[in-house]
């Protein structure tokens, strides 16, 4: 014979009863009010989660107007091959980062693919999100406008957007400069003289990732008065057969290097497939450095020696300056310098670099 059990949902009533107080003080307790006290905060919230006591964030958003989601916007390079696994892992990050603070998380696209509407409106429009945080660089002045004109807080994680000077705002941002320079050096301290970089094309934005890790290269080069100019940048894509196909032609046009500092994992990696396919060894022939610090670089043979980008660092503050935000009376981006907040990538030494 079946029975059937009744689940007993679990009201705020409950709790008051349970801890002895009122229905408001459990709501502000629940809400986070500076009202009440901490312990009293922490003795209810101990309550509610005995009770399994789940928020009703719909009802919630009506009372407080807080929907306590954060809406991630990147970029749709998301999908492309090398930018999704660094991307992946970024966003696993600010998920986590968004979790211990008791946040859920949206994430989209500036712009939908389908239809071509501006999904940051839509989020906000719709009152779905509280916040943004946001690693795409292609934001309109428009986009800026209406994310200030609605007073949502934002932070720029990773990448800088292309907007008019006059709107400031907040950013966390690899020093890729420091990372460019720090592969470079590490080269040159293993008696490199011949390195050639692969890097990205550059379209002369105010800002590329990729330019300042170019610079950082060019820089570290010169000051050991090596050759430190364009003939030894090569400006094209960011793929696995990109860094296989063009290794083997510059080997094939005689080309002369003894390493190469690869701007992103996924072409190191094709860089040393590409040796491999011509009979040539790394490190014994050719070293070669990556940057992001992919999970991959780990299971190449040889391991790849890497610049890791700190992205749970990056996740931890953004979401840590996205808080600080949210708990201020002024919420918007203002017309006021903004903070920036850079933080160093480091270098992770394997087994591709060798003496030259």
């Amino acid at each position: 014979m079946c029975t059937k059990e009744l689940i007993k949902i679990v009201t705020i009533k409950d709790i008051a009863k349970i801890a002895g107080v009122s229905h408001s003080t459990v709501s502000r307790s629940l809400n986070d009010s500076s009202e009440i006290s901490q312990k009293t905060k922490d003795k209810i919230k101990k309550i509610a989660d005995e009770l399994g006591f789940e928020f009703n964030n719909n009802a919630r958003s009506l009372s407080t107007r807080k929907t306590g989601t954060i809406g991630v916007i990147f970029d749709n390079s998301f999908d492309q091959e090398n930018s999704s696994l660094f991307f992946s892992k970024l966003l696993k990050e600010i998920r986590y980062s968004l979790e211990k603070e008791g946040l859920d998380m949206i994430l989209d696209f500036r712009i939908n693919p389908f239809n071509k509407k501006n999904n940051i409106k839509k989020l906000i429009n719709t009152k779905k999100i509280d916040a943004f945080i946001i690693a795409d660089e292609y934001l309109t002045d428009e986009d800026i406008k209406f994310i200030l004109d609605k007073e949502i807080p934002s932070i720029f994680v990773h990448k800088k957007p292309c907007f008019d000077k006059k709107y400031s705002a907040d950013f966390v941002l690899t020093d890729h400069f420091y990372g460019g320079y720090l592969a470079t050096r590490f080269l040159i301290g293993q008696q490199h003289k011949n390195i050639i970089t692969f890097t990205h094309k550059y379209f002369g934005k105010e800002y590329s990732e990729f330019e300042e890790r170019t610079k950082g290269f060019l820089k570290a080069m010169e000051e050991s008065n090596l050759l430190a100019d364009e003939s030894i940048v090569y400006r094209e894509e960011i793929s696995f057969a990109y860094g296989r196909s063009k290794i083997k032609e510059l080997v094939r046009t005689g080309k002369e290097f003894t390493a190469v500092f690869a701007q992103t994992d996924l072409v190191a990696l094709g860089v040393i497939r590409g040796l491999d396919e011509i009979g040539l060894k790394v490190p014994q022939d050719v070293s070669v450095i990556g940057y992001d610090n992919i999970e991959f670089s780990k299971f190449s043979n040889p391991e790849l020696t890497t610049i890791n980008q700190p992205v749970e660092k990056l996740a931890k503050k953004a979401v840590e300056l996205l808080m600080n935000k949210l708990k201020r009376k002024s919420k918007k981006i203002s017309k006021v310098v903004g903070e920036t907040i850079i933080i160093e990538p480091d270098l992770i030494i394997r087994n591709s670099v060798g003496r030259s």
